[in-house]
């Protein structure tokens, strides 16, 4: 029972006849162990992991034992000794073991029993990863030319940087990189990622907006991967808009009125003859 001391129990059949005479027998002996083997549990690897990959994890017990289960999201796990007391168990991925699009957190439970039927069991996570990162994050600033005579500007016209910075729900793959798609209709604004801002889950686009670019609010939409293969295409709430066109000026000449103050011979300005390459205030 729960109660016997654990160690060493011998067993013996005594038998008496009628008359008291009595012999003993041995019959051998058991070890009694009531005490459970004791998982350490480390960290799954990898922390994530997409459709393609072996997930692993690494554990000691405080004793032998001959049974040894893991499994990562239900599904059963190979395990094999790595030591005196540790275990390595892993699993390739498939594919197909959550829908595509999706990322959720996986069970990693390891259950170990010792030769007497002690067990212990211990548990961690890892996440499946098979959705691309969303965008979390997107700005528009412009930045106009030297010339312009606006220190600030909310449209771009000839000559003026556009950028575009996203931030993105987790780390971004580097060996393929983003690609942002302004467009209006068929036309498109092309955008590069400006050097050096491509960093962990960051990136910043920009545009010189050319000299005939068409006029219009030009819709976004950025397509990038995470380091787990998973690429798709978002489209982003904010629009550049464009304005290289000139703008149009009439003037009604004859609502145009000249005024001179004050009025008469009693002004000090001397305009000459006619006022000749004088300016006037109108």
């Amino acid at each position: 029972t729960g109660q016997d001391a654990p160690g060493e129990v011998a067993f013996a059949v005594v038998l008496v006849d009628v008359a008291g005479n009595s012999t003993t027998a041995p019959l051998g002996s058991v070890s009694i162990d009531s005490v459970p083997p004791l998982i350490t549990l480390g960290d799954p690897s990898p922390a994530r992991i997409g459709r393609s990959g072996i997930v692993s994890v690494g554990f000691t017990v405080s004793k032998p034992v001959p049974d040894v289960r893991a499994t990562v999201g239900g599904r059963r796990m190979s395990c094999g000794s790595s030591g005196s007391l540790g275990w390595a168990c892993t699993r390739a991925m498939e594919g197909d073991e959550i829908a595509d699009g999706t990322e959720e957190p996986q069970s990693v439970v390891v259950e170990v029993a010792d030769a007497a039927g002690n067990r212990d069991v211990a548990a961690t996570h890892v996440v499946f990863d098979f959705a691309p990162p969303s965008v979390v994050f997107a700005s528009v600033g412009y930045f106009p030319d030297p010339s312009n005579p606006l220190p600030a500007v909310q449209s771009a016209k000839a000559n003026t940087v556009v950028q575009v910075a996203l931030s993105a729900s987790e780390p971004l793959a580097t060996s393929e990189p983003p690609a942002l798609q302004a467009r209006l209709g068929a036309t498109v604004l092309p955008f590069t990622i400006v050097p050096g801002t491509l960093s962990d889950d960051q990136v910043v686009f920009q545009a010189l907006v050319p000299t005939l670019q068409p006029d219009g609010a030009y819709t976004l939409a950025v397509t990038w991967s995470d380091p787990f293969e998973n690429r798709g295409v978002f489209a982003i709430g904010e629009t550049v808009r464009v304005k290289t066109s000139q703008p149009t000026l009439t003037v009604n000449q004859g609502a145009v009125v000249f005024l001179r103050s004050p009025w008469g011979n009693a002004a000090e300005e001397d305009l000459g003859p006619h006022g000749a390459d004088r300016e006037v205030e109108a």
